[in-house]
């Protein structure tokens, strides 16, 4: 609910600001539903000029251009960046000289590179980022792009008039120049709220702690910035556009705006998508008029600006981003990536060998793909050091002795196969290892925080299990697993010196590995919900000093609906990384169970044991 104070503070300053009347006024190529059409509506109407109605349907970009074409003098046009993108696209360079006083650009991040097209033909024409949520009326914040900035996402600059806008960390305090954190917004354009939404509109219109007003609040935007030495404010992104994928927190308009500087490259976003189970970046890209697409130069070019994690592993090119009749980047309708081999550099070669045959199945399996060449580089297709494990492991399990640090030596299927050996067989050979084991660091680090519930910190997966599996295969898989993991067996005990961990033999402290439950009695309305409750019951009881420290629950909900397997490990025993190991695992040793054969998993790497002491 935007009150009329708000809305004729900004219509006050932006006439003045913008200098509406010095031109003619204003096209509206956007809805009326949109708050972007308030700066094109209503100013130049307060000022006493004209302003000329454009259809807002999927023409809008072509009949905004055409309007421009006539030199019109508007005294401001009001895009996105998407928009302004379009324009250059439209419009030919002796095309935009005097079609209008100035840009103001909003709704979406703007970057330097898009100016380039209106700075070079169009230089009396001003260029302003306008910042603000409908919720502060359309504009709160805004930067005039000078003649020369460096590439990369332009500044959203200063409040205007009448407003205050703060960059605060999780305490609300006031965070140091070019530290980031969340802006907040207040002044005369804070909306009063949302309409029959009054928890939303208390979680996201909160007290103004540094206003002497009575009743003064500031709105939370979920928007992230940080303020230069200056003052000026920097947009960051978006609270919900940060994922966490693999255990890494990445920032994906950090990765767009990598993908932004190359040369090639006019417009890019990046989404992160779920398939299989997995989530993955994906990056869609569309490229300049003269640019080839190229997935390994791109690649190649993230790999200079981005660490390894926040390089997509799926590229996606189209010939422009869709886009929603507001003029944003439509996420929704982003198409998903092709599982076929991308567009490499080299074309493709077959495997020839037994083991380039069983390593392209591998690589292909865990990139999402339908086929990979024999010559094609591991992380040009989208690979990184987690999937390089998840390789090594598998290719052991095939009878393929590898690897990590081979895989991230040798990037190629051509390669890793010239030296992989036939791998040991899991066997008695194998003793499990016994005992005490040093803490490692962040074991150490765990106690030290001295948690009230340090039980339940622990890590869970819930799998729907899409075939019948009898529980006495499940208990002796997950036996089998525990018997062959170390980490698997630890059990932990203060001490006056600290605490300790120690590893119990295979077999001891196996009562309790798998739970049967039935929810098949729970009405169906009530049974997700039930599910839950157990799960989180389920969790509460692993315990590191009786055990167990790992445990799983097969859980019948009747119904027709499939049985689903609740896994919980202690994180003490347990990382992002060993997940893919013990589900492989777990997966072999059921197939292998039911079949009535002995289970035999990958042979093992480096124990433990060995490991906690290096570290």
């Amino acid at each position: 609910m935007v009150t009329r104070g708000g809305l004729l503070n900004y219509l006050n300053w932006c006439v003045r600001a913008y200098r509406v009347a010095d031109g003619s006024g204003a096209p509206v190529h956007s809805p009326l539903s949109f708050d972007l059409t308030v700066t094109s509506l209503f100013p130049p109407l307060v000022a006493g000029r004209s302003v000329r109605l454009l259809g807002d349907d999927e023409a809008a970009g072509e009949l905004l251009a055409e309007a421009l074409r006539g030199r019109p003098d508007f005294s401001l046009i009001k895009i996105t960046p998407a928009h302004l993108e379009m324009l250059g696209l439209l419009m030919k360079p002796d095309e935009i000289e005097g079609a209008a006083r100035a840009l103001v650009v909003g709704g979406e991040v703007l970057h330097a590179e898009s100016l380039s097209f209106w700075r070079a033909h169009a230089p009396a024409t001003r260029l302003i980022n306008e910042y603000g949520p409908t919720e502060t009326v359309v504009g709160c914040c805004v930067y005039e792009a000078q003649a020369a900035m460096p590439s990369g996402p332009v500044p959203i600059g200063l409040p205007i008039a009448n407003t205050q806008v703060y960059v605060l960390d999780e305490r609300m305090n006031p965070t140091p120049f070019f530290a980031a954190g969340e802006i907040y917004i207040g002044g005369a354009g804070v909306a009063r709220g949302y309409l029959n939404r009054p928890d939303a509109t208390a979680a996201r219109f909160v007290p103004d702690p540094f206003s002497g007003a009575a009743g003064a609040r500031l709105y939370r935007t979920g928007d992230l910035g940080r303020r230069r030495a200056d003052g000026t404010l920097e947009f960051l992104g978006r609270n919900d556009y940060q994922v966490k994928i693999k255990g890494y927190r990445i920032e994906l308009g950090e990765v767009e705006a990598a993908l932004r500087e190359l040369p090639e490259v006019r417009e890019a976003v990046v989404a992160a998508r779920a398939e299989s189970g997995e989530k993955r970046l994906v990056a869609y890209v569309a490229l300049r008029d003269s640019a080839e697409p190229s997935g390994g130069a791109l690649q190649r070019g993230m790999q200079e600006k981005l660490p390894d994690y926040m390089i997509p592993s799926a590229l996606v090119f189209l010939s422009r981003l869709p886009l929603t009749r507001n003029g944003k980047v439509d996420r929704d309708a982003l198409p998903a990536p092709d599982p076929s081999r991308p567009d490499l550099d080299k074309s493709y070669a077959p495997p020839r060998t037994p083991a380039e045959k069983t390593l392209a199945e591998l690589w292909a399996k865990a990139l999402g793909l339908e086929r990979v060449g024999i010559h094609d580089n591991f992380f040009e297709l989208g690979g990184d050091s987690i999937l390089s494990i998840q390789i090594a492991n598998r290719a052991n399990a095939a009878g393929l002795r590898l690897t990590p640090r081979q895989i991230f030596q040798n990037h190629t299927i051509a390669e890793l196969a010239a030296l992989a050996g036939p791998a040991r067989e899991a066997g008695d050979d194998e003793a499990a290892e016994v005992g005490p084991v040093p803490l490692t660091p962040i074991q150490q680090w765990f106690f030290e925080q001295n948690l009230p519930e340090p039980h339940h910190w622990n890590q869970s997966l819930m799998l729907e299990v899409r075939r019948p599996l009898d529980p006495s295969v499940v208990e002796m898989a997950l036996r089998r697993l525990v018997a062959h993991h170390d980490a698997l067996r630890l059990r932990f005990a203060p001490s006056p010196g600290g605490w300790r961990q120690h590893r119990l033999s295979p077999g001891e402290g196996d009562a309790g590995l798998l739970v049967v439950e039935s929810l098949a009695s729970v009405p169906e309305g009530e049974r997700d919900a039930a599910l839950h409750s157990l799960a989180a019951s389920f969790q509460k009881t692993l315990s590191l000093t009786e055990g167990p420290v790992a445990r799983a629950a097969l859980i019948d909900l009747g119904g027709g609906r499939p049985p689903h397997l609740l896994l919980a490990v202690h994180h003490l025993c347990v990382d992002i990384v060993s997940w893919g190991v013990l589900l492989d695992g777990l997966c072999d040793a059921c197939s292998q169970a039911s079949r009535g054969e002995e289970v035999r998993l990958a042979s093992k790497t480096t124990a433990f044991g060995a490991w906690a002491g290096r570290l």
